[in-house]
């Protein structure tokens, strides 16, 4: 009797002890408590400019969705007005504070995740200190830095493949700091609103325009308004003095050059 009970005591002790080391295991290898992952709104776009080696600043907008994708869009400010995409998936580490975005080989592409911010983590995966510390910080919903598109007199030059004789003074502007979109149609003044989203895409919309009648430009002026309401994405060309609004993947409706 006193073997069974000291055979059951001994089995009981090994149990527990199993569960205990089982429960030191789970604790181990798995984050305990809220993350950035489960307990933050992290999912939207960030923005922000980070320091360049050889140009006035990268202008860097990530986007993030719940499903685990990015968009990446980055132009080096002062050397090329070109902006770089990427797009991808992107990983948690095992403490769900920090993502890595698959798909870059050149350049830092983890982030610590924040309230509201990304920090982005050099080569090796650091955190950067320091006095430029600051400026590798993305922030959410924050514009703080200028599209190429924006502050700029666009005269038309194209629509739907067609010359404008040199004369013609139709032009677009994108207001910075605002959603406000203005110019000229060759015979009346317009104004409306302006959205850029990720992947060089835009909406125009509420547009608006003086009722002065000029039959000789009526014509090119419904044209011209019509492409604009049409117009979905937009593009640069390398040197960023060419700007081409259009409609899907089709040919431009409307390409511009800066003007004075």
């Amino acid at each position: 009797m006193i073997k069974k009970v000291f055979g059951l005591g001994f089995l009981m002790l090994w149990a527990v002890a199993a569960c205990q080391q089982k429960a030191t295991t789970m604790q181990q290898t798995l984050p305990i408590g809220d993350t950035s992952r489960n307990a933050l709104d992290w999912d939207g776009t960030y923005s922000g400019m980070v320091p360049c080696a050889d140009c006035e600043g990268i202008l860097t907008v990530l986007e993030l969705t719940k499903e685990e994708t990015y968009t990446l869009k980055r132009t080096y400010v002062g050397k090329d007005p070109k902006a770089y995409l990427t797009e991808g998936r992107f990983a948690w580490n095992e403490l769900g504070n920090i993502i890595t975005l698959d798909g870059i080989e050149q350049g830092p592409n983890r982030y610590l995740v924040g309230e509201n911010q990304l920090f982005q983590l050099d080569m090796e995966g650091n955190r950067i200190t320091g006095a430029l510390a600051d400026n590798y910080v993305l922030r959410k919903g924050e514009q703080t830095v200028e599209d190429p598109l924006l502050g700029k007199k666009w005269v038309l030059k194209q629509v739907m493949g067609k010359d404008l004789p040199e004369n013609e003074a139709i032009f677009i502007q994108f207001e910075p700091g605002s959603s406000r979109v203005l110019g000229f149609g060759g015979c009346n003044q317009f104004f409306g609103n302006y959205e850029l989203k990720e992947g060089w895409r835009i909406q125009l919309s509420q547009i608006g325009r003086t009722q002065k009648l000029c039959q000789e430009m009526q014509e090119i002026e419904d044209r011209f308004f019509e492409a604009l309401e049409n117009a979905d994405n937009y593009s640069l060309n390398d040197e960023g003095d060419v700007l081409s609004l259009n409609k899907a993947r089709m040919a431009p409706l409307l390409r511009f050059e800066i003007g004075t």
